[in-house]
Protein backbone atom coordinates (compact mmCIF):
# COMPACT_ATOMS: atom_id res chain seq x y z
CA UNK A 1 0.00 0.00 0.00
CA UNK A 2 1.49 3.38 -0.98
CA UNK A 3 2.25 5.76 1.87
CA UNK A 4 1.88 9.51 1.32
CA UNK A 5 3.48 11.91 3.80
CA UNK A 6 1.47 15.12 3.68
CA UNK A 7 3.78 16.91 6.06
CA UNK A 8 6.52 17.14 3.42
CA UNK A 9 4.53 19.58 1.29
CA UNK A 10 4.73 23.28 1.98
CA UNK A 11 1.36 24.93 2.66
CA UNK A 12 -0.02 26.98 -0.22
CA UNK A 13 0.75 30.70 -0.06
CA UNK A 14 -1.83 32.96 1.52
CA UNK A 15 -4.25 34.67 -0.86
CA UNK A 16 -3.15 38.18 -1.88
CA UNK A 17 -5.76 40.83 -1.08
CA UNK A 18 -3.93 43.99 -2.16
CA UNK A 19 -3.90 45.43 -5.69
CA UNK A 20 -0.97 44.26 -7.81
CA UNK A 21 0.14 45.01 -11.34
CA UNK A 22 -1.89 43.18 -13.97
CA UNK A 23 0.32 40.17 -14.62
CA UNK A 24 1.10 39.59 -10.94
CA UNK A 25 -2.57 39.92 -10.00
CA UNK A 26 -3.75 37.35 -12.55
CA UNK A 27 -0.95 34.95 -11.64
CA UNK A 28 -1.83 35.23 -7.94
CA UNK A 29 -5.48 34.48 -8.75
CA UNK A 30 -4.52 31.46 -10.87
CA UNK A 31 -2.18 30.12 -8.20
CA UNK A 32 -4.86 30.43 -5.53
CA UNK A 33 -7.49 28.74 -7.71
CA UNK A 34 -5.39 25.75 -8.64
CA UNK A 35 -3.97 25.26 -5.16
CA UNK A 36 -7.61 24.87 -4.07
CA UNK A 37 -8.27 22.45 -6.93
CA UNK A 38 -5.24 20.33 -6.08
CA UNK A 39 -6.24 20.21 -2.41
CA UNK A 40 -9.78 19.26 -3.34
CA UNK A 41 -8.68 16.44 -5.63
CA UNK A 42 -6.46 14.89 -2.93
CA UNK A 43 -2.88 13.65 -3.18
CA UNK A 44 -3.59 10.68 -5.47
CA UNK A 45 -5.99 12.50 -7.77
CA UNK A 46 -3.67 15.50 -8.08
CA UNK A 47 -1.11 13.25 -9.77
CA UNK A 48 -3.47 12.57 -12.67
CA UNK A 49 -4.12 14.81 -15.65
CA UNK A 50 -7.38 16.70 -15.97
CA UNK A 51 -8.86 18.85 -18.72
CA UNK A 52 -10.00 22.33 -17.71
CA UNK A 53 -12.17 24.22 -20.19
CA UNK A 54 -12.36 27.99 -19.93
CA UNK A 55 -15.49 29.93 -20.78
CA UNK A 56 -14.03 33.26 -21.95
CA UNK A 57 -13.95 35.85 -19.17
CA UNK A 58 -16.30 38.80 -19.64
CA UNK A 59 -16.73 42.35 -18.41
CA UNK A 60 -19.67 41.91 -16.05
CA UNK A 61 -20.96 45.45 -16.70
CA UNK A 62 -21.32 44.95 -20.44
CA UNK A 63 -21.34 41.17 -20.85
CA UNK A 64 -18.57 41.52 -23.43
CA UNK A 65 -15.30 39.71 -23.98
CA UNK A 66 -12.51 42.30 -24.18
CA UNK A 67 -8.85 42.25 -25.15
CA UNK A 68 -8.02 42.29 -21.44
CA UNK A 69 -10.29 39.26 -20.96
CA UNK A 70 -8.13 37.41 -23.46
CA UNK A 71 -4.98 38.42 -21.60
CA UNK A 72 -6.47 37.15 -18.34
CA UNK A 73 -7.21 33.76 -19.89
CA UNK A 74 -3.73 33.49 -21.44
CA UNK A 75 -2.01 34.36 -18.15
CA UNK A 76 -4.15 31.91 -16.16
CA UNK A 77 -3.30 29.12 -18.59
CA UNK A 78 0.41 30.00 -18.54
CA UNK A 79 0.62 30.17 -14.74
CA UNK A 80 -1.36 26.96 -14.28
CA UNK A 81 0.73 25.02 -16.81
CA UNK A 82 3.93 26.06 -15.06
CA UNK A 83 2.79 25.10 -11.57
CA UNK A 84 0.47 22.23 -12.46
CA UNK A 85 1.94 20.69 -15.63
CA UNK A 86 -0.31 17.63 -15.49
CA UNK A 87 -3.41 19.78 -15.98
CA UNK A 88 -4.59 20.61 -19.52
CA UNK A 89 -6.37 23.83 -20.51
CA UNK A 90 -8.53 24.69 -23.52
CA UNK A 91 -11.19 27.23 -24.43
CA UNK A 92 -14.69 25.75 -24.08
CA UNK A 93 -15.80 24.29 -27.44
CA UNK A 94 -18.11 21.55 -28.62
CA UNK A 95 -15.14 19.27 -29.29
CA UNK A 96 -13.82 19.27 -25.72
CA UNK A 97 -16.77 19.76 -23.41
CA UNK A 98 -17.48 16.02 -23.14
CA UNK A 99 -13.91 15.32 -21.99
CA UNK A 100 -13.69 18.23 -19.56
CA UNK A 101 -13.33 17.53 -15.85
CA UNK A 102 -13.57 21.16 -14.79
CA UNK A 103 -14.95 24.47 -16.03
CA UNK A 104 -13.32 27.83 -15.32
CA UNK A 105 -15.53 30.92 -15.54
CA UNK A 106 -14.70 34.47 -14.61
CA UNK A 107 -15.61 38.14 -14.82
CA UNK A 108 -13.99 41.54 -14.49
CA UNK A 109 -15.36 44.93 -13.51
CA UNK A 110 -14.31 48.23 -11.99
CA UNK A 111 -15.15 48.34 -8.28
CA UNK A 112 -14.29 50.55 -5.33
CA UNK A 113 -11.31 49.13 -3.48
CA UNK A 114 -11.87 49.60 0.26
CA UNK A 115 -14.24 52.52 -0.44
CA UNK A 116 -11.50 54.25 -2.40
CA UNK A 117 -10.48 54.39 -6.05
CA UNK A 118 -12.28 52.21 -8.59
CA UNK A 119 -9.94 49.44 -9.69
CA UNK A 120 -10.37 46.34 -11.86
CA UNK A 121 -11.38 43.28 -9.88
CA UNK A 122 -11.15 39.79 -11.39
CA UNK A 123 -13.37 37.06 -9.95
CA UNK A 124 -13.23 33.41 -10.97
CA UNK A 125 -14.52 29.98 -10.00
CA UNK A 126 -13.74 26.39 -10.95
CA UNK A 127 -16.70 24.03 -11.34
CA UNK A 128 -16.55 20.22 -11.30
CA UNK A 129 -18.31 19.01 -14.44
CA UNK A 130 -19.54 15.80 -12.79
CA UNK A 131 -21.38 17.54 -9.96
CA UNK A 132 -21.95 21.15 -11.01
CA UNK A 133 -20.39 22.26 -7.72
CA UNK A 134 -17.87 25.06 -7.36
CA UNK A 135 -14.66 23.55 -5.97
CA UNK A 136 -12.47 26.67 -6.04
CA UNK A 137 -13.07 30.40 -5.97
CA UNK A 138 -10.77 33.40 -5.91
CA UNK A 139 -10.56 37.08 -6.74
CA UNK A 140 -7.79 39.60 -7.32
CA UNK A 141 -7.43 43.37 -7.61
CA UNK A 142 -5.44 45.12 -10.34
CA UNK A 143 -3.59 48.29 -9.37
CA UNK A 144 -3.77 49.96 -12.79
CA UNK A 145 -7.29 50.76 -14.08
CA UNK A 146 -5.99 51.72 -17.54
CA UNK A 147 -6.32 48.37 -19.27
CA UNK A 148 -7.41 47.52 -22.81
CA UNK A 149 -11.20 47.49 -22.60
CA UNK A 150 -11.72 47.22 -26.36
CA UNK A 151 -14.24 44.46 -27.09
CA UNK A 152 -13.30 41.60 -29.39
CA UNK A 153 -14.71 41.94 -32.95
CA UNK A 154 -18.01 40.11 -32.39
CA UNK A 155 -18.84 42.27 -29.39
CA UNK A 156 -17.43 45.47 -30.87
CA UNK A 157 -19.78 45.13 -33.84
CA UNK A 158 -22.79 43.92 -31.86
CA UNK A 159 -25.79 46.28 -32.07
CA UNK A 160 -26.61 45.84 -28.39
CA UNK A 161 -25.02 45.04 -25.06
CA UNK A 162 -25.86 41.34 -24.77
CA UNK A 163 -26.50 41.08 -21.06
CA UNK A 164 -29.25 38.49 -20.70
CA UNK A 165 -30.04 35.39 -18.63
CA UNK A 166 -27.07 33.48 -20.07
CA UNK A 167 -24.64 36.23 -19.09
CA UNK A 168 -26.23 36.65 -15.66
CA UNK A 169 -25.77 32.91 -15.08
CA UNK A 170 -22.10 33.12 -16.01
CA UNK A 171 -21.63 36.06 -13.64
CA UNK A 172 -23.40 34.25 -10.81
CA UNK A 173 -21.23 31.16 -11.33
CA UNK A 174 -18.00 33.16 -11.40
CA UNK A 175 -18.98 34.81 -8.10
CA UNK A 176 -20.18 31.60 -6.42
CA UNK A 177 -18.32 30.46 -3.31
CA UNK A 178 -16.60 27.08 -3.13
CA UNK A 179 -19.04 24.38 -2.05
CA UNK A 180 -22.05 26.01 -3.71
CA UNK A 181 -23.69 25.07 -7.00
CA UNK A 182 -23.06 26.73 -10.33
CA UNK A 183 -26.02 28.60 -11.78
CA UNK A 184 -28.32 25.80 -12.96
CA UNK A 185 -29.42 27.28 -16.30
CA UNK A 186 -25.89 28.35 -17.17
CA UNK A 187 -24.39 24.97 -16.28
CA UNK A 188 -27.05 22.99 -18.14
CA UNK A 189 -26.55 25.02 -21.32
CA UNK A 190 -22.76 24.73 -21.54
CA UNK A 191 -22.88 22.69 -24.76
CA UNK A 192 -24.74 25.56 -26.43
CA UNK A 193 -22.35 28.07 -24.86
CA UNK A 194 -19.57 26.07 -26.51
CA UNK A 195 -21.25 26.52 -29.91
CA UNK A 196 -21.54 30.25 -29.28
CA UNK A 197 -17.86 30.41 -28.37
CA UNK A 198 -16.97 28.70 -31.64
CA UNK A 199 -19.24 31.08 -33.53
CA UNK A 200 -17.54 34.05 -31.86
CA UNK A 201 -14.11 32.72 -32.75
CA UNK A 202 -15.08 32.21 -36.40
CA UNK A 203 -16.56 35.71 -36.58
CA UNK A 204 -13.46 37.24 -35.02
CA UNK A 205 -11.43 35.56 -37.78
CA UNK A 206 -13.79 37.00 -40.44
CA UNK A 207 -15.10 33.53 -41.37
CA UNK A 208 -18.70 34.70 -41.51
CA UNK A 209 -20.10 31.62 -43.28
CA UNK A 210 -18.74 29.34 -40.57
CA UNK A 211 -19.88 31.73 -37.84
CA UNK A 212 -23.39 31.84 -39.29
CA UNK A 213 -23.61 28.06 -39.38
CA UNK A 214 -22.57 27.78 -35.73
CA UNK A 215 -24.96 30.49 -34.55
CA UNK A 216 -27.75 28.84 -36.58
CA UNK A 217 -27.05 25.53 -34.80
CA UNK A 218 -27.44 27.33 -31.48
CA UNK A 219 -30.67 28.94 -32.68
CA UNK A 220 -32.14 25.47 -33.31
CA UNK A 221 -31.78 24.60 -29.62
CA UNK A 222 -34.22 25.59 -26.86
CA UNK A 223 -31.36 26.91 -24.71
CA UNK A 224 -29.95 28.78 -27.69
CA UNK A 225 -32.72 31.37 -27.50
CA UNK A 226 -30.38 34.01 -26.08
CA UNK A 227 -29.28 37.40 -27.33
CA UNK A 228 -25.80 36.36 -28.41
CA UNK A 229 -27.21 33.76 -30.80
CA UNK A 230 -29.28 36.23 -32.78
CA UNK A 231 -26.79 39.07 -32.56
CA UNK A 232 -24.23 36.69 -34.06
CA UNK A 233 -26.66 35.68 -36.80
CA UNK A 234 -27.55 39.30 -37.54
CA UNK A 235 -23.91 40.35 -37.74
CA UNK A 236 -22.91 37.37 -39.90
CA UNK A 237 -25.83 37.86 -42.29
CA UNK A 238 -25.02 41.55 -42.61
CA UNK A 239 -21.35 40.87 -43.30
CA UNK A 240 -22.38 38.38 -45.99
CA UNK A 241 -24.59 40.98 -47.69
CA UNK A 242 -27.85 39.25 -46.80
CA UNK A 243 -29.72 42.34 -45.59
CA UNK A 244 -33.21 40.79 -45.41
CA UNK A 245 -31.99 37.83 -43.36
CA UNK A 246 -30.01 40.22 -41.17
CA UNK A 247 -33.12 42.26 -40.46
CA UNK A 248 -35.12 39.15 -39.57
CA UNK A 249 -32.38 38.08 -37.15
CA UNK A 250 -32.29 41.53 -35.59
CA UNK A 251 -36.05 41.36 -35.12
CA UNK A 252 -35.61 38.16 -33.10
CA UNK A 253 -32.77 39.80 -31.15
CA UNK A 254 -35.01 42.75 -30.31
CA UNK A 255 -37.79 40.37 -29.24
CA UNK A 256 -35.44 38.56 -26.84
CA UNK A 257 -34.04 41.84 -25.56
CA UNK A 258 -37.58 42.97 -24.75
CA UNK A 259 -37.85 40.05 -22.34
CA UNK A 260 -35.06 41.55 -20.22
CA UNK A 261 -37.09 44.74 -19.81
CA UNK A 262 -34.08 46.87 -20.64
CA UNK A 263 -32.37 47.27 -24.03
CA UNK A 264 -29.07 49.10 -24.44
CA UNK A 265 -28.32 49.90 -28.08
CA UNK A 266 -25.02 51.11 -29.52
CA UNK A 267 -26.12 54.17 -31.45
CA UNK A 268 -23.08 56.36 -32.06
CA UNK A 269 -23.56 60.10 -32.35
CA UNK A 270 -21.26 62.75 -33.75
CA UNK A 271 -19.47 64.79 -31.09
CA UNK A 272 -21.73 67.46 -29.55
CA UNK A 273 -24.41 66.55 -32.08
CA UNK A 274 -27.70 64.68 -32.43
CA UNK A 275 -26.79 63.23 -35.81
CA UNK A 276 -25.55 59.66 -36.04
CA UNK A 277 -21.85 59.11 -36.55
CA UNK A 278 -20.58 56.60 -39.07
CA UNK A 279 -20.25 55.66 -42.70
CA UNK A 280 -23.05 54.52 -45.02
CA UNK A 281 -22.81 50.90 -43.83
CA UNK A 282 -23.32 51.92 -40.21
CA UNK A 283 -26.25 54.16 -41.09
CA UNK A 284 -27.84 51.29 -43.02
CA UNK A 285 -27.63 49.19 -39.87
CA UNK A 286 -29.18 51.96 -37.78
CA UNK A 287 -32.18 51.96 -40.12
CA UNK A 288 -32.62 48.23 -39.49
CA UNK A 289 -32.32 48.69 -35.74
CA UNK A 290 -34.78 51.58 -35.60
CA UNK A 291 -37.32 49.82 -37.82
CA UNK A 292 -37.30 46.58 -35.85
CA UNK A 293 -37.23 48.24 -32.43
CA UNK A 294 -40.18 50.43 -33.43
CA UNK A 295 -42.04 47.32 -34.56
CA UNK A 296 -41.42 45.58 -31.23
CA UNK A 297 -42.49 48.65 -29.26
CA UNK A 298 -45.68 48.95 -31.32
CA UNK A 299 -46.53 45.34 -30.43
CA UNK A 300 -45.66 45.72 -26.74
CA UNK A 301 -48.35 45.92 -24.09
CA UNK A 302 -46.19 48.21 -21.98
CA UNK A 303 -44.77 51.65 -22.68
CA UNK A 304 -41.14 52.56 -23.29
CA UNK A 305 -38.81 55.20 -21.89
CA UNK A 306 -36.06 56.15 -24.34
CA UNK A 307 -33.15 57.11 -22.11
CA UNK A 308 -30.24 59.08 -23.50
CA UNK A 309 -26.96 58.77 -21.59
CA UNK A 310 -23.60 60.51 -21.72
CA UNK A 311 -20.14 59.94 -20.31
CA UNK A 312 -18.97 61.98 -17.34
CA UNK A 313 -17.13 64.70 -19.22
CA UNK A 314 -18.36 68.27 -19.48
CA UNK A 315 -21.01 70.03 -17.43
CA UNK A 316 -24.03 68.29 -15.92
CA UNK A 317 -26.68 70.56 -17.45
CA UNK A 318 -25.08 70.38 -20.90
CA UNK A 319 -24.93 66.59 -20.85
CA UNK A 320 -28.53 66.27 -19.70
CA UNK A 321 -29.65 68.52 -22.53
CA UNK A 322 -27.56 66.73 -25.16
CA UNK A 323 -28.66 63.28 -24.02
CA UNK A 324 -32.31 64.42 -24.13
CA UNK A 325 -31.94 65.73 -27.67
CA UNK A 326 -30.38 62.44 -28.76
CA UNK A 327 -33.17 60.42 -27.15
CA UNK A 328 -35.73 62.64 -28.88
CA UNK A 329 -33.94 62.12 -32.18
CA UNK A 330 -34.18 58.35 -31.81
CA UNK A 331 -37.83 58.64 -30.78
CA UNK A 332 -38.64 60.76 -33.85
CA UNK A 333 -36.96 58.32 -36.22
CA UNK A 334 -38.87 55.38 -34.75
CA UNK A 335 -42.15 57.28 -34.93
CA UNK A 336 -41.58 57.67 -38.66
CA UNK A 337 -41.67 53.86 -38.83
CA UNK A 338 -44.51 53.32 -36.35
CA UNK A 339 -46.53 56.53 -35.72
CA UNK A 340 -48.57 54.88 -32.95
CA UNK A 341 -45.59 54.73 -30.60
CA UNK A 342 -45.77 58.51 -30.19
CA UNK A 343 -48.32 57.75 -27.46
CA UNK A 344 -46.38 54.95 -25.80
CA UNK A 345 -42.81 56.29 -25.73
CA UNK A 346 -41.14 59.12 -23.87
CA UNK A 347 -37.65 60.55 -24.40
CA UNK A 348 -35.61 61.27 -21.27
CA UNK A 349 -32.15 62.80 -20.97
CA UNK A 350 -30.20 61.26 -18.11
CA UNK A 351 -26.83 62.87 -18.76
CA UNK A 352 -24.25 61.05 -16.66
CA UNK A 353 -26.59 60.30 -13.72
CA UNK A 354 -26.72 56.58 -14.53
CA UNK A 355 -23.10 56.02 -15.50
CA UNK A 356 -22.00 52.42 -15.09
CA UNK A 357 -18.28 53.11 -15.44
CA UNK A 358 -18.11 56.84 -14.73
CA UNK A 359 -14.50 57.35 -15.78
CA UNK A 360 -15.23 60.23 -18.15
CA UNK A 361 -12.44 58.92 -20.36
CA UNK A 362 -14.52 58.94 -23.57
CA UNK A 363 -12.93 55.73 -24.85
CA UNK A 364 -13.69 52.00 -24.92
CA UNK A 365 -13.63 51.87 -21.14
CA UNK A 366 -16.76 54.00 -20.68
CA UNK A 367 -18.49 53.37 -24.02
CA UNK A 368 -21.49 51.89 -22.21
CA UNK A 369 -22.00 55.25 -20.48
CA UNK A 370 -22.94 56.75 -23.88
CA UNK A 371 -25.65 54.20 -24.67
CA UNK A 372 -29.26 54.78 -25.69
CA UNK A 373 -31.41 52.67 -23.42
CA UNK A 374 -34.97 51.49 -23.90
CA UNK A 375 -36.73 50.70 -20.64
CA UNK A 376 -40.11 49.00 -20.53
CA UNK A 377 -42.43 50.64 -18.00
CA UNK A 378 -46.12 50.65 -17.21
CA UNK A 379 -47.92 53.32 -19.18
CA UNK A 380 -49.02 54.97 -15.94
CA UNK A 381 -45.33 55.60 -15.16
CA UNK A 382 -44.59 57.14 -18.55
Amino acid sequence: MPIFIAGCAAPPPAKVDVPLDFDASVKALASDLFNQVAANRGVIESMKGALFVIDPFIDSDTGEVTETSRRVQALIEDEARQKFPKFEFKTLTGDNIAQAAYLISGVMRLESYKAGARLPRIVSSVVAMKTGLVIAHSDAWVANPKLDYAPTPLYRESPMYLKDKRVEGLIATAKAAAGTAADKDYFNSLSTAALLNEGSSAYDKSDYELALGLFAKAAARPDGQVMKTYSGMYQSFFRLGRAKDAEDAFGKLAELAMQTGNISVKFLFAVDNVEFFGQAEQRQQYQIWLRQLARQFALAKSCVQILGHSSKSGGEAYNERLSLLRAQRVQKLMQAEQPAIAQTTRAVGRGFKDNIIGSGSDDDRDAIDRRVEFKLVSCSAL
